[in-house]
């Protein structure tokens, strides 16, 4: 089995950087990083050009190109925190994840070297920072100020009617390289570029650049991008509680039951608190499962999940859950979220509709099947939405490293590739 979920983007995680010399420098350990998790989609370079590009959409942002889609200042170059907000918070609707999580040294490190890659960083400077003026009282009024507007400047040929991504020009979009870029979906998941109020309105203000999002400041006033942003806002439909702009407060931490059990529609299940896992995907496809509900219950022999996610229809559909297999100090020492690396492997465990299969995996062409004893799950497809619960020993989670985990998602309607087509970052653990 070939899966790419996780690839080049999950820049993140590494172990420690000594080498027999004693610790690396700053650009040394940027490097280290650079070349473990970015080089296979970005490339050597920088220039998006790396291995695994070719299979996904959009494609990676070619960074030496210099041209940044998110910044909060005047001019074409973005600050520090501009890039590091990339790099914290990955870009909704596209395969590039993020992790908020990582100690300060590996994040200094790698933005050293990515701007040792990318001269345009090197030799301007950003420019002030935009001022986002206060934000009106949001009303019926402004909302349907805002929705005239999205039906009268251009929106509705990209973003479509109801704000889905399949307007009339969605699928003839091409960024500044010529390749086809899809509209975001503004329903289902979090922006681009940031969620908040003033992302919102800074990303209507600006544009994204090398892409075809135009910004409004010359043709709208800033009542009216207020508006425009207030109708925007209104089409979101994301799980309640959900704050895409803080990814740290997503903690998978389990209730205690004396006995577990089986089924999703359990009166046991029904009062767990589920914990929305927001999902990435590998080609942007508005079919594709953007949100995963988790709850999970144990007692001192079995730990379980409780998994719900959308889906179209039921076709041979399925669900992993990714494990580091062996202990993990600290964030930066976490396997490659891609299926791990040599001498980093995971544990896999995913259920297809019909078994489960497990492996332990140091990469996603270094997969040894790994039998599982007493895993057991039951799934069923209803009302498009599957509900599987899959319960495994203790012993299992714990002789790995039970304080993180992923997740992934099949969906054989979009794709019948074998590697998954959403996929979320680490996220932290606690079983009671």
């Amino acid at each position: 089995m070939k899966c790419i979920f996780g690839l080049c983007f999950f820049l993140l995680f590494t172990a420690c950087t000594k080498d027999k010399n004693g610790p690396l420098s700053e650009l040394d350990h940027g490097k280290l990083l650079y070349d473990t998790h970015c080089q296979t989609c970005h490339g050597v370079n920088g220039k998006g050009d790396g291995e695994m590009a070719k299979m996904l959409y959009p494609k990676p942002r070619n960074l030496a190109s210099g041209i940044f889609k998110y910044r909060t200042t005047h001019g074409s170059i973005p600050d520090d925190i501009d890039l590091l907000q990339t790099m914290k918070m990955g870009v909704p609707g596209t395969s590039m994840p993020g992790w908020d999580v990582l100690p300060e040294k590996d994040w200094k490190a790698l933005l050293a070297y990515i701007k040792m890659l990318v001269p345009r960083l090197q030799e301007g400077r950003p420019g002030s920072r935009i001022e986002v003026p206060p934000m009106p009282t949001t009303s019926k009024v402004s909302v349907e100020a805002g929705r005239v507007l999205y039906a009268t400047i251009g929106c509705v040929a990209c973003h479509g009617a109801e704000g889905k991504g399949n307007g009339m020009a969605a699928m003839s979009l091409r960024d500044a390289w010529g390749d086809i870029v899809p509209p975001r979906d503004l329903v289902r998941g979090p922006l681009k570029w940031g969620n908040t109020d003033q992302d919102l309105y800074r990303t209507l203000t600006l544009g994204i650049p090398g892409t075809p999002m135009p910004g409004y400041s010359r043709t709208l006033t800033q009542t009216e991008i207020w508006q425009l942003a207030s109708y925007v806002r209104s089409l979101q439909k994301m799980p309640p509680d959900t704050n895409p702009s803080s990814p740290k407060r997503y903690l998978i931490k389990s209730a205690v039951i004396h006995d577990i059990p089986g089924g999703y529609d359990a009166s046991a299940w029904q009062q767990t608190k589920p914990v929305p896992v927001f999902l990435h995907q590998l080609t942007s496809n508005s079919q594709s499962a953007e949100w995963l509900e988790v709850k999970t219950l144990a007692n001192t022999k079995s730990i379980a999940f409780a998994l719900r996610w959308e889906d179209t229809k039921a076709d041979g559909d399925g669900v992993a859950l990714q494990f580091p297999a062996k202990t993990v100090d600290e964030p930066s020492e976490l396997p490659f979220v891609g299926m791990g690396n040599i001498g980093k492997p995971v544990l896999l465990i995913k259920w297809d509709g019909e078994q489960i299969r497990a492996w332990k995996a140091e990469g996603m062409d270094r997969l040894t099947p790994y039998e599982v004893r007493g895993v057991v799950a039951k799934g069923v497809y209803d009302k498009g939405f599957w509900k599987v619960v899959i319960q495994m020993p203790r012993s299992l989670i714990e002789s790995s490293d039970p304080n993180y985990i992923s997740f992934a998602t099949w969906d054989r309607s979009v794709s019948a590739e074998k590697s998954p087509q959403s996929f979320s970052e680490w996220m932290m653990t606690s079983f009671e």
